[in-house]
């Protein structure tokens, strides 16, 4: 049935998988990067191929597996969401109980319920074919630029067209806009609002309770009345000489807008002096900007600031409940740290950093991650760790309250140490495992010579297929 050579590669994968198992009953196995299954908090996984095939399990039936960088799929029963990744990031999709959705290329798919036929949905190639069903159940098709109509699009609640940018019609709750030769020319009425527009000659709009806008060769000139309560007032710019707005929440002037502008208002001053290399702000926000070579900016409950824009940043964001700092100088550094500042229960403290491209580094409360290489510049991103991360991680370190753990080329080297015992190999030079006080293994070549202690006694190994025991 099997040829000489298929014979001696099977006896010596079986006898690979019998020097490989764990010495204390535990379901592991370790050949290097061919294959190694292991457990960890729960979770099982199995891995071939160095970094190429994937396959987890955990204690509550959440599954991960992977066919890197070509397939990947994943479910959370106790949320109720899975997804999948094909050659991502070309095409992917997801599931959140019944709501589906799902992109290849430039087409998209979603369904609010794939148990309902009569369910919202939309199939979108985008921007040439638009098909779907809305909210109320009305059915729409588009064909770009021919004609067709479009709902819940853009912000809108419908877009219809014909030979595009010939003529078009949107609307929004009560309020409609039609277009002829858009941008160029366009009305729009209801909920109160009143606007028409031929640009660039001239434009106009009122709105009920709010005030009303105007321009003539714009952008040359432009003005505004308002009559909010407590913003009523006029504004106009005479582009690009001169501005002005005065309100009663709000007193500016602008200079060859928009280059020189001061304002002063209930919350505070700032200017443009001129703009976008010299910002200040003072008051609810206290802002310096000498840009682009350094800036900062401080709020009720943020700080930022810049240098060498757009390289180095960092900010300091919080809330009731934690506090967020990060930094960066893409694309070489970027951290991130966020740390609980209420009594409430909130999440542990989380740290990621990266210096890219040679490693990164994470901690989750009393849990830390070091990876050499990471090519992503940006913090962990879902679809890079399933698909892409593994295959450029040289190197991993994991180190846990009770547990550390070390893995060099995808499974060649692997060092660990718990409080069950230690475990060493160099696949497939070396291995070592001590599973727990009463066994031990030693191996040269994966069985060419070896050793196990056991609480049953001792046994050595020679040429693979020699064994022989001696007593406890």
């Amino acid at each position: 049935m099997f040829s000489t050579p298929e014979r001696l590669l099977i006896a010596l994968l079986a006898t690979l998988l019998w020097n490989a198992r764990s010495l204390s009953g535990a379901p592991l196995v370790d050949i290097g990067s061919l294959f190694s299954k292991d457990v960890e908090a729960e979770v099982v996984r199995w891995r071939a191929m160095g970094p190429v095939f994937e396959k987890a399990t955990d204690a509550a039936d959440a599954h991960f597996i992977a066919l890197r960088p070509i397939y990947s799929s994943w479910s959370f029963p106790e949320t109720d969401r899975a997804g999948a990744d094909w050659l991502w990031p070309l095409a992917v999709t997801r599931r959140q109980g019944n709501e589906t959705s799902w992109r290849a290329l430039w087409c998209l798919g979603w369904d609010a319920d794939r148990t309902d036929p009569g369910s919202r949905y939309r199939v979108w190639l985008m921007p040439f074919f638009f098909t779907g069903r809305d909210q109320q159940g009305q059915d729409y098709v588009a064909l770009f630029p021919i004609g067709g109509t479009v709902r819940e699009f853009f912000g809108r609640d419908e877009i219809s067209f014909a030979l595009f940018p010939l003529y078009s019609v949107s609307r929004l709750n009560d309020v409609e806009t039609h277009n002829f030769l858009w941008p160029f020319i366009s009305h729009t009425t209801g909920n109160g609002l009143r606007r028409f527009r031929l640009f660039p000659l001239f434009g106009w709009s009122t709105q009920e309770g709010v005030g009303a806008k105007r321009f003539v060769l714009w952008p040359f000139y432009t003005s505004a009345h308002y009559e909010a309560e407590g913003a009523a007032g006029e504004a106009y710019m005479l582009f690009p000489l001169f501005g002005r707005i005065r309100m009663e929440n709000q007193d500016s002037w602008l200079l060859l807008p928009p280059f020189f502008r001061w304002d002063r208002s209930a919350k505070g001053k700032r200017s443009y002096c001129p703009w976008p290399f010299i910002q200040t702000a003072s008051g609810e926000t206290d802002r310096l900007y000498v840009w682009p070579l350094w800036g900062r900016q401080i709020e009720a409950h943020r700080e930022s600031g810049f240098w060498l824009w757009p390289f180095g940043y960092h900010e300091t964001r919080r809330s009731r409940r934690e506090e967020v700092i990060r930094s960066r100088f893409f694309p070489f550094w970027y951290a991130e740290r966020r740390a609980p500042i209420s009594e409430a229960p909130a999440p542990a403290t989380t740290s990621h950093r990266v210096v890219w491209p040679l490693l990164s580094n994470d901690q989750w409360g009393e849990t830390n991650r070091l990876r050499v290489l990471d090519l992503w510049p940006m913090k962990n991103t879902p679809p890079v760790e399933r698909n892409l991360a593994p295959l450029w991680t040289l190197y991993t370190r994991v180190k846990t309250p009770n547990a550390i753990r070390h893995e060099m080329l995808w499974g060649l080297y692997r060092w660990e140490r718990s409080s069950s015992g230690r475990r060493v190999s160099l696949f497939p030079l070396w291995r070592m495992n001590n599973d727990s006080p009463d066994c031990s293994e030693w191996s040269i070549l994966e069985g060419f010579a070896g050793g196990r202690r056991t609480p049953d006694g001792r046994s050595k190994r020679l040429l693979y297929f020699f064994h022989w025991q001696q007593s406890p």
